[in-house]
C-alpha cells in the first residue's frame, strides 16, 4: 500500500517548511571545519522515512542518506518504496562484499550497482535540473576508496548513430573502461564482437545493446534480448559508463608504485601472484579482483560524497551509531592487515584501501551533514516535536481520521 498520499500532512505544517529552509540554508554554507552534524531533527525511527520521503518531494538535488549497517539501508529502502511518489528514483550504494585488504573478486551485482550510481550522479553533475534521487548508504560503502569523478567521466563513452568511429576503437575504449569479452553477451559488463557487429551489456542498463558499424561508421544501435540475443527497439545513442570502479587504463600511472613494493616479506604464492598482476596491470590488463589494487589506481582516491552534485543533502541515520560502525570496521581492517602481513600474505607496506573514520566525519561535517535523530546541537527539534507515539483506536477510523483534522489545524 503507498502511503504517499499522507505526505501533504507533514508538508503543510510550518515547522517542516521552516525546517526545509533552514536545511537550504546549510548546504550552501558548507565550510571545512563544521560541527558534525550541522543540525538535528530529533525524529523517532518510525518517522525518518515518512520525512525523507517528504524531502524527496521539496529537494532540487540528490539525497545522500548514511546508515550504519547495510541492514539499515535496506530497511530503509523498503520503507521508501511505499512512502516516495517516485520509488523508481531510490536507489542504493552497497557496501563491498569483501573485507578491506581481502582478495576474493568484489560480486558482479555489487559493483553493477555502485558503478550506476556513481554515473547517475555525474550526469546530475552535468545536467541542469537533475531529477531528486534519494541515495542509501551504509557508512563501509563511504569508506571504500572508489574512481574519482574526473577518471569516471574520461572513461564514459556515448555512441550515436551516424558517428565515425573504428571498430578497434570501439573495442579498445571497452577494454579500458573494464568490460570483459565473451562469447554471448548475457551479464552486464561484458562485450561481444563478430565481423561489424559489437554486442555490448552497458553497465546499468536494463538490456545489452548491438551496435552496427558500415565501416567506420556507427549504422544502427539496437537493443537485444540477452536471453535470445534477437534485435528489438532502435536507439539513436547509448551511453557506455565504465564496468567497474578500478579501470585498466590507470594501470600504467599505478605501476612505478607497484613495482617499488618491498615483497620480500611476502610467501612464495604471495610473491609470485603479485609480480604476475602487477606485470599484467603495467601493461593495461585488469587481474581478477582488481579492485583489491583501487588504492593505488588514482594519485586522490575519492569518496561518494566528492560524486554529488552541489546542492545536495546529506543526512544521517544515527550520528553516534554510523561513528561507532566507522571505528569497528577500520579495527577490523587493521586486525586484518596485521594477520595477512604476519603470514606473508600482504605486503608491509600496502596502502590503506579506505578512507578512515576521522576522514570521513571531517567531510560530512564540512557537507553540512543533518542528523534525523538527536546531536550535540540543535537541542530544539521543532519538526521531532510533531511526532509522538499514537493512539490506540481498535479500528475505530472515524474517530482515528477526525484525530488526524483536529491535529492538522492545530498545526500539530
Amino acid at each position: 500500500m503507498a502511503l504517499q498520499g499522507l505526505l501533504p500532512l507533514l508538508t503543510g505544517l510550518p515547522s517542516y517548511r521552516a525546517t526545509l529552509e533552514r536545511m537550504r540554508g546549510l548546504s550552501s554554507q558548507q565550510e571545512a571545519e563544521a560541527p558534525l552534524p550541522s543540525m538535528s531533527l530529533g525524529l523517532p525511527h518510525s518517522a525518518r522515512a515518512m520525512v525523507v520521503a517528504a524531502l524527496q518531494e521539496d529537494w532540487p538535488a540528490p539525497i545522500l542518506l548514511v546508515t550504519d549497517r547495510p541492514e539499515r539501508s535496506r530497511d530503509y529502502y523498503d520503507q521508501l518504496q511505499v512512502w516516495s511518489s517516485r520509488p523508481e528514483r531510490i536507489v542504493s550504494f552497497p557496501a563491498p562484499d569483501t573485507l578491506f585488504y581481502d582478495r576474493p573478486p568484489w560480486d558482479r551485482t555489487v559493483s553493477q550497482a555502485r558503478v550506476q550510481v556513481l554515473t547517475a550522479l555525474g550526469q546530475a553533475r552535468s545536467a541542469a535540473g537533475a531529477q531528486p534521487t534519494v541515495i542509501l548508504a551504509p557508512a563501509w560503502a563511504l569508506m571504500q576508496k572508489t574512481v574519482p569523478p574526473l577518471a569516471l567521466r574520461r572513461a564514459t563513452h556515448t555512441i550515436a548513430v551516424g558517428s565515425v568511429i573504428p571498430l578497434h576503437q570501439v573495442l579498445t575504449q571497452l577494454v579500458r573502461a573494464g568490460y570483459e569479452a565473451a562469447i554471448v553477451v548475457e551479464e552486464p559488463g561484458t562485450f561481444s564482437h563478430r565481423g561489424s557487429l559489437v554486442d555490448v551489456f552497458p553497465a546499468g542498463a536494463p538490456a545489452p545493446v548491438r551496435i552496427d558499424l558500415f565501416g567506420d561508421e556507427v549504422d544502427s544501435i539496437r537493443q537485444i534480448d540477452a536471453a535470445t540475443q534477437r534485435s528489438g527497439e532502435r536507439l539513436d545513442r547509448v551511453s557506455l559508463p565504465p564496468a567497474h570502479e578500478a579501470l585498466p587504463e590507470w594501470g600504467k600511472a599505478a605501476a612505478a608504485q607497484l613495482a617499488a613494493l618491498d615483497l620480500t616479506s611476502c610467501n612464495s604464492q604471495t610473491h609470485s601472484r603479485l609480480s604476475e598482476e602487477i606485470e599484467l596491470i603495467a601493461g593495461g590488463g585488469s587481474p581478477a579482483g582488481f579492485e583489491f589494487y583501487l588504492p593505488y589506481l588514482y594519485p586522490r582516491a575519492s569518496t561518494l560524497l566528492d560524486h554529488l552534485p552541489s546542492g545536495s543533502l546529506v543526512l544521517l541515520d544515527d550520528l553516534t551509531a554510523i561513528q561507532s560502525a566507522m571505528a569497528a570496521l577500520e579495527r577490523q581492517a587493521e586486525g586484518l592487515r596485521a594477520d595477512l602481513v604476519r603470514d606473508g600474505d600482504l605486503p608491509e607496506r600496502w596502502a590503506v584501501p579506505y578512507h578512515t573514520a576521522a576522514h570521513l566525519s571531517e567531510r560530512l561535517g564540512a557537507y553540512g551533514a543533518v542528523s534525523l535523530g538527536y546531536g550535540q546541537v540543535d537541542t530544539n527539534q521543532p519538526l521531532g516535536s510533531l511526532f509522538s507515539p499514537p493512539h490506540g483506536y481498535g479500528g475505530q477510523v472515524r474517530q482515528a481520521m477526525a484525530d488526524i483534522a483536529g491535529m492538522q489545524r492545530e498545526g500539530r
